[in-house]
């Protein structure tokens, strides 16, 4: 039996305007096998995709493992070090921000880990004073003071400096080496910004206003989008989704968490886990766009999501 032209037509344009709603699909769910016992939290990838980087339950300690979970390494046992710490662009070191108590006061210092020697260098000293979290300018070179970035790009003596963001007192400051001055963002004034991550090609941020949604604004401060409730937003390597956490809580603990795409102009709200016996947290998206790494909570395991893009 010959369909009409006509159905075919409206069957075609359904069927592409849900592949445009969900253009991801979800091949496989894997554990990654990682010989260290407890729970394990927060995995980023490497920027080369050969590595990740973990941590375990109130962010205490940080370790590193192959792709695959293998070739494990202790970067360090230390107190907060796995919280806010960064892959250099060449995904051979770590730099991060460890504690340590002394005479019942915390007292912090940042740090930089070598995967090829297997050392860890301390590049300041332990201080009262919390640090911003180090960020990469260029390979050799790490910001450990943004009101004093201008300096430190000049300072790599001709190698490209990457563009860095970040908040203080309420407020998003975009750092551009071809830019004399920051840019100094304001898109919620009084509101605290949390979670704030620069994209792939520099030219957006993605970003939580405390207490409310999750936003992805183009760098120059334009082009504000919502893109409802989401919290620990990580970037798709071309730079055109998030993949973000939905959660759930009762005032105490968590009772629900998924996994969410969503487009940067928000035309895409797409789940990528619905599950009610897991609760999936802190996605990270691989630098060749294949898989989404997290972590489970229910469980304390990791896991690697294979994705396809319709």
């Amino acid at each position: 039996m010959k369909l009409p032209i006509r159905f075919i037509l409206i069957f075609s344009m359904v069927i592409g305007a849900m592949a445009a709603e969900k253009p991801f699909i979800v091949v496989r769910k894997a554990v990654v096998e990682i010989a260290l016992p407890g729970a394990h939290i927060a995995p980023r990838w490497s920027p080369d995709g050969k590595h990740f980087a973990f941590s375990a339950p109130g962010y205490k300690g940080l370790w590193l493992a192959a792709a695959d979970g293998s070739s494990l390494q202790k970067v360090s046992d230390a107190p907060a070090s796995g919280f806010g710490f960064q892959w250099s662009p060449q995904s051979d070191r770590l730099s991060f921000t460890e504690a340590r108590f002394k005479n019942m006061r915390r007292q912090n210092a940042v740090a930089v880990y070598s995967l090829k020697s297997r050392t860890l260098q301390r590049v300041t000293d332990f201080k009262a004073a919390m640090p911003p979290a180090p960020q990469w300018i260029g390979n050799d070179q790490i910001l450990l003071n943004e009101r004093k970035v201008q300096k430190a790009m000049r300072a790599l003596n001709g190698s490209a400096p990457r563009p860095v963001a970040f908040v203080r007192q309420q407020k998003i400051y975009i750092e551009n080496p071809a830019d004399p001055e920051p840019n100094i963002l304001t898109p919620f004034p009084g509101k605290d910004y949390l979670n704030l991550r620069l994209s792939p090609d520099g030219q957006k941020v993605v970003f939580e206003v405390m207490g409310g949604n999750l936003f992805v604004m183009q760098t120059d401060g334009g082009g504000l989008t919502d893109l409802g409730r989401g919290y620990r937003p990580a970037w798709s390597p071309d730079s055109r989704f998030v993949v973000f956490m939905r959660t759930v809580d009762d005032g105490y603990t968590f009772t629900a968490s998924d996994l969410w795409i969503a487009s940067i102009d928000g035309r895409v709200i797409q789940p990528i886990t619905a599950t009610d016996d897991h609760l999936e947290m802190d996605p990270d998206w691989s630098p060749d766009g294949s898989k989404i790494l997290f972590d489970d909570l229910s469980d304390g395991k990791i896991y690697q999501l294979i994705i396809e893009k319709r």
